[in-house]
């Protein structure tokens, strides 16, 4: 079936993010709550905390969006949008509250977007992160933010998403200015397809210090402060944010992984290795406190407090890309021609991120979505930054190929044994067929 939601996303997108939300004026959409939502402020760290939960989009707890600052905005009114607890009205029969998007057409494609402004009173640094599942193939994630200049702000961007993986997309943002911004995620899906949004938080940090240092558990050792990876992040393997995060909650959700770090008072990452960009930091640049534990410390702007999980097994480091792959054969280490979040990749006709990629599940991913798509498998598939597959015919003109290990600094998230790119490199392989 071909595709034909792109060309009509980017607009509705950008209509959805204007600060003043034009786009409920505008009959082509359906709002759930018709009200123009409320504005959510970014006030001044020295007479509140040192961070803000700024957007909350944990719905868990959450049975209906209607009084909330989100607004809700549908292609047509055929598409199911809304709080979900008990798995009615979607497919998979998902359990817990989450925000969820299904279409039940039989033929066309349509999206739901989540649009929620803000009044920043004073700059910040931000970190935004969601985290979705998708139910079937043929579903798209695109957030962006609106500046008061009218400025658009890539946050997030995830196309033709594996079904049943979970991603979570993160991403940091300047709030350089004060003023009305506004947040907008869209989640499209192919007839029949549905995704399940678990989370879409932006946090934003204006310095200040927590009450004492960064405390730790039975099992666990501080690394002290480290700094995140230069244009990736320094922990790659899974990822999650919490309003009562503390260092036991993250170190209970990392437990299978060998380092785990805290950043930005509420966000959680882990990883089997630091990256080789991440360096040890001052301790005095790690202020913020824990959302659930004021008494420890979460990191802070592009820094992360760094704990080891002492009986786990490691560490790993990144090792030669495979020559072969499955049917596929290495076709070499090239740049990335979207950059960090954009458009336009080396290989842009379908990609996902997962925590657990390998290359098994690269290729697997560009064969099935291939024949899914138009009827048979992509010519090339890559990975990326350890966690994110393309697949396309053919690689971008723009795209240059550099030496190999360039695309030996990320190890895979699904297995440490392989090698998955690295920051802008992707490592692409050629698909043979059938052996």
């Amino acid at each position: 079936m071909k595709r034909v939601v792109r060309r009509h996303l980017t607009g509705a997108l950008v209509a959805a993010v204007a600060v003043a939300s034009p786009a409920l004026g505008n009959p082509a959409f359906a709002a759930d709550n018709a009200a123009a939502p409320s504005s959510v402020a970014v006030s001044n760290a020295s007479t509140t905390r040192p961070y803000e939960l700024v957007v909350d989009g944990n719905f868990k707890n959450v049975r209906s969006l209607a009084g909330s600052p989100w607004v809700v905005i549908k292609s047509d009114k055929s598409m199911s949008c809304g709080i979900v607890d008990d798995g009615t009205g979607t497919p998979g029969g998902d359990s817990g509250d989450a925000f969820h998007v299904y279409n039940p057409k039989q033929t066309a494609a349509g999206y739901c977007i989540l649009s929620q402004n803000l009044a920043v009173d004073v700059p910040a640094n931000g970190s935004f992160l969601t985290r979705v599942l998708p139910r079937a193939v043929g579903t798209d994630v695109s957030c962006q933010l609106t500046t008061p200049d009218s400025g658009l702000i890539q946050l997030a961007e995830g196309r033709d998403l594996a079904a049943n993986y979970s991603a979570a997309l993160a991403s940091q943002v300047s709030l350089a200015s004060a003023g009305a911004y506004n947040i907008a995620c869209s989640y499209t899906c192919e007839a029949g397809a549905a995704i399940r949004v678990d989370d879409i938080s932006l946090t934003a940090s204006t310095g200040g210090a927590p009450s004492t240092g960064p405390s730790t558990s039975s099992g666990i050792t501080s690394l002290g402060c480290r700094t995140e990876g230069r244009n990736r992040r320094a922990l790659v393997g899974a990822a999650t944010a919490a309003d009562d995060m503390s260092v036991e909650h993250c170190a209970s959700f990392c437990s299978d992984w060998k380092y785990f770090g805290l950043e930005y008072g509420r966000e959680c990452y882990c990883g089997e290795y630091f990256h080789r960009s991440s360096d040890a930091a001052p301790d005095s640049d790690c202020d913020l406190p824990c959302a659930g534990n004021s008494t420890q410390t979460c990191g802070g702007f592009d820094r992360l407090n760094a704990y080891h999980n002492v009986g786990v097994p490691g560490p790993v480091e990144a090792g030669s890309v495979a020559t072969q792959q499955g049917n596929s054969t290495y076709y070499g280490c090239y740049t990335e021609t979207g950059g960090a979040g954009g458009f336009g990749r080396t290989l842009s006709a379908a990609g996902f991120a997962s925590d657990r990629l390998s290359l098994e599940v690269c290729e697997d991913f560009c064969v099935q979505s291939g024949n899914s798509i138009r009827g048979r498998a992509f010519a090339f598939w890559g990975v990326e930054y350890g966690r994110e597959c393309y697949c396309d015919d053919a690689l971008s003109g723009n795209s240059i190929q550099i030496g190999d290990t360039e695309c030996e600094m990320s190890i895979c998230g699904g297995n440490p044994a392989q090698s998955c790119g690295g920051p802008l490199r992707l490592a692409a392989y050629q698909y043979n067929g059938m052996a």
